[in-house]
């Protein structure tokens, strides 16, 4: 910081050299450097980041999440998930709304796994287009939350059928490892009726991840009369 003071070394390309030498002690001037003036400075030092975090840079990423420089706030939203920070799932949330930034945001809402974020999910689950849909359904498997399955099954009645695979591959993810008889019983009618291929095959991957006892039989059960890629998806 003193030599930044003093202007001996140019802020990019200390930042630079801070980033390769990766130790914990350059930190708090990266962190610093995350409020230069020049936008190149902030993303160089938002890079160099990467090897150094922890805890104490939360407060300053959240603040860089704001920053006018999209990458920076790209970047600052990727570290606030890496991190797992919990305080930051109201920022994230804002920030999913972001078109530059908004992809970057539902992923870390994933990777901090705060059931708290499971309502904005569900909508971009629901409504988005694209990677963010599919971003959006990775996203809430990841994160759960007490009747997230519940409502991902009432979103299914209602979704049109493009959103459907995604919800049905969030419904998996929330599943994975859990007991709920009453998701389980919804997803045997959709494997039951069959239709269309990606929301069956979604079905099943969702029943297979479930810890509950009664997805055994619905799985057996649909093995008669299953055309191959559906057989082979079940075994």
């Amino acid at each position: 910081a003193a030599e930044l003071g003093r202007e001996r070394v140019r802020p990019s390309v200390l930042a630079l050299a801070l980033g390769q030498c990766r130790h914990p002690s350059a930190q708090p001037v990266l962190l610093e450097l995350l409020g230069h003036p020049e936008a190149a400075v902030r993303l160089q030092a938002a890079r160099a980041l990467e090897g150094v975090l922890d805890g104490r840079a939360i407060d300053p990423l959240m603040s860089a999440s704001s920053d006018p420089d999209p990458a920076v706030r790209r970047l600052a939203a990727a570290y606030l998930g890496r991190l797992r920070a919990r305080r930051a799932v109201p920022r994230l949330k804002q920030l999913a709304a972001d078109p530059q930034a908004r992809l970057a945001a539902v992923r870390a809402l994933g990777d901090v796994g705060d059931p708290a974020a499971s309502g904005t999910l569900l909508e971009l689950a629901l409504h988005a287009d694209g990677p963010l849909r599919l971003e959006a359904a990775d996203a809430l498997g990841r994160t759960g939350g007490q009747g997230a399955a519940r409502a991902v099954i009432a979103l299914l009645a209602i979704a049109n059928p493009g959103a459907r695979p995604a919800l049905m591959r969030a419904l998996g993810g929330v599943l994975r490892g859990r007991d709920d008889r009453v998701a389980v019983a919804a997803l045997g009618d959709v494997v039951r009726r069959g239709g269309d291929p990606a929301l069956l095959l979604g079905a099943i991957d969702a029943l297979a991840a479930s810890a509950d006892r009664g997805a055994v039989p619905v799985l057996v059960g649909a093995l008669p009369g299953a055309d191959a890629p559906t057989r082979r998806r079940i075994l």
